[in-house]
């Protein structure tokens, strides 16, 4: 943002939902993107688009099927994009990184995207 220009909801969502933690590991997966000829370039300051939708899951866990209970459980699913690269959130939690495609954009299924975790804590990293 340029200095004296006011913040609006998109910026103020992405440089919530982008903590520090979460650039790292964002660029840390666009690095091996790049390395396996699935993304050409990218900046994460190009991050500047949201798209988010509801969506119910069969389980608390949500899109990252781990161990959770047989309840529907509504998570917000938000994308963070540029013309290069999406990065999903589950509520705020990062899901994955996968190179732009409007098409994925629209569907925003979880299975579109490079799962791309934090570590866990005490690894080195916060845990959104």
């Amino acid at each position: 943002m340029k200095p004296g220009q006011r913040p609006n909801l998109v910026t103020v969502l992405i440089d919530d939902l982008v903590t520090p933690p979460v650039a790292q590991r964002v660029s840390d997966a666009c690095l091996e993107m790049e390395a396996n000829g699935r993304l050409s370039g990218f900046d994460l300051d190009d991050l500047n688009c949201v798209h988010s939708v509801p969506r119910w899951f069969g389980s608390t866990s949500g899109p990252f099927k781990g161990v959770g209970g047989a309840a529907m459980t509504w998570f917000q699913l938000t994308v963070v994009y540029s013309e290069k690269v999406m990065v999903l959130f589950a509520n705020d939690r990062l899901y994955g990184v996968a190179p732009f495609d409007a098409e994925a954009l629209m569907r925003v299924d979880p299975d579109d995207f490079t799962r791309t975790p934090l570590p866990a804590p005490g690894r080195g990293a916060a845990t959104r």
